[in-house]
C-alpha cells in the first residue's frame, strides 16, 4: 500500500509541493481553507512555471472536524507561516497519528531545533512536547510562488529544498520522501546536518527580512549601499556567532553571504511584502526565537534587537493606522510566498 501524504496549508508553498507530490503519483491530500482550496476541490491544481501550465487533480479536505474521515496519514507535511504552526497541526489533529512524520516548511527557527522549548515559536513547549525528534524531519525550504488566482499557482525563481533526521542519520523514510519530491520536479536534498542549514538559511533572513521592513529597501540596496550593507553583516556576524556557540559550522563568512546576496537584484523580501499587505510579520520564528536563545546563552545581539524592535514598533503603528482608516484586511488578492 502506497505511503498516504498530506500537506496542511493550502498557500503558494503548500500548493507546489501537493502538486509535486501528485506529479510523482503519491497519494496527496491538501488540508486548509478558502476560496483556493475550494477551486482545488472543484476543477483541480493548475500549476504553472516558465516551461510548464498543467492542471492536476488533487484530493483537498477542509481542516477541523471533516478530516476524520481520512485518518492519520505516514507523512504530514505542514506549509503554514511559523506562528500559525501549532495551531494548524491542532486543526488537523486528525491526519496526525502516533506514528505520522512531520516535515515543517518554514522560515526561521523552528520548534524542535533547541534541546528544550523556545516560547518564541512554542510557547509552553506543546509542540516540542507532542512531537519528539524522532517524529520529525526537518527542513530548509528555498521555494518562490504565487497563488495567481484560486485554484492557480505560479513558481518562480528558487526550486529546491532540504530534508534531514535530526540525529544526522539517512534513514528510509528520508530517502524516500527526497526521491518522491525529486520525481515530482522538486530537487531535494538529504543532510547530515540539517541543523546547520537551517541556521545557514536563518542567517539570510534575519539580516535582510527585518531590515528591509525599517527601510523599505529591496535586496540590492541592502547589500549594496554602504550604510545598510554595515548593518547587514552586523546582524550576520551577531547571528553567526550565536550559532557557532551551539556548535552550528557555517559554510560560508559574512563577506561571502553579502557576495552572494549582491548578485539577487532588487527583490523585496517576503517580510516587506507581508508588512506591506497588512499581514503579521514572521519575527517570532526569524528575529524572536533566535534572541530569546542569545538571553539565554548570554550572547550579545544588540543590532539585531535594535532592528527587531523598530520593526515591532512599525507594524504596531501600521495596524494603529489600518485600524484608523477601518482597513484590517490585506491590501491584495494574490498570495506570494518566498522560502529563499
Amino acid at each position: 500500500m502506497a505511503a498516504r501524504i498530506a500537506v496542511v496549508g493550502a498557500g503558494a508553498i503548500g500548493s507546489v509541493v501537493a502538486w509535486r507530490l501528485a506529479r510523482a503519483g503519491a497519494p496527496v491530500l491538501l488540508a486548509g481553507r478558502g476560496p483556493h482550496l475550494a477551486a482545488i476541490g472543484a476543477a483541480g491544481l493548475r500549476y504553472t512555471d516558465a516551461a510548464t501550465d498543467e492542471r492536476r487533480s488533487i484530493a483537498v479536505a477542509e481542516v477541523g472536524p471533516a478530516l476524520k474521515e481520512h485518518g492519520p496519514c505516514d507523512t504530514v507535511f505542514v506549509a503554514v507561516k511559523a506562528q500559525d504552526v501549532r495551531g494548524a497541526l491542532e486543526a488537523a489533529a486528525p491526519l496526525v497519528g502516533d506514528q505520522t512524520t512531520v516535515v515543517a516548511l518554514l522560515n526561521g527557527l523552528p520548534w524542535w531545533l533547541s534541546s528544550e522549548p523556545i516560547e518564541a515559536v512554542d510557547p509552553g513547549g506543546g509542540l516540542w512536547r507532542a512531537l519528539p525528534a524522532p517524529r520529525v524531519i526537518g527542513a530548509v525550504v528555498h521555494l518562490g510562488a504565487e497563488v495567481v488566482s484560486p485554484g492557480w499557482v505560479r513558481q518562480a525563481g528558487d526550486n529546491r529544498l532540504t530534508l534531514g533526521e535530526l540525529d544526522g542519520a539517512t534513514s528510509p523514510r528520508v530517502q524516500a520522501l527526497a526521491a518522491l519530491l525529486d520525481t515530482g520536479g522538486l530537487p531535494t536534498r538529504v543532510h547530515p546536518a540539517i541543523r546547520d542549514e537551517v541556521w545557514t538559511k536563518l542567517v539570510g533572513n534575519l539580516s535582510t527580512n527585518p531590515l528591509s521592513v525599517v527601510t523599505g529597501a529591496t535586496l540590492d540596496r541592502l547589500f549594496g549601499e554602504p550604510g545598510l550593507r554595515a548593518v547587514v553583516k552586523e546582524v550576520m556576524l551577531e547571528t553567526m556567532t550565536l550559532g557557532a556557540s551551539l556548535g552550528v559550522r557555517f559554510p560560508l563568512d559574512a563577506e561571502a553571504r553579502i557576495r552572494v546576496g549582491q548578485r539577487l537584484g532588487a527583490f523585496r523580501t517576503s517580510m516587506l511584502q507581508d508588512f506591506e499587505r497588512g499581514r503579521p510579520l514572521e519575527l517570532g520564528a526569524i528575529a524572536d526565537a533566535p534572541l530569546e536563545l542569545a538571553a539565554r546563552l548570554q550572547v550579545p545581539m544588540p543590532t539585531t534587537m535594535l532592528v527587531r524592535d523598530l520593526v515591532r514598533a512599525a507594524e504596531h503603528s501600521r495596524d494603529l493606522r489600518r485600524a484608523a482608516e477601518g482597513s484590517t484586511a490585506p491590501g491584495t488578492s494574490s498570495s506570494r510566498e518566498r522560502h529563499a
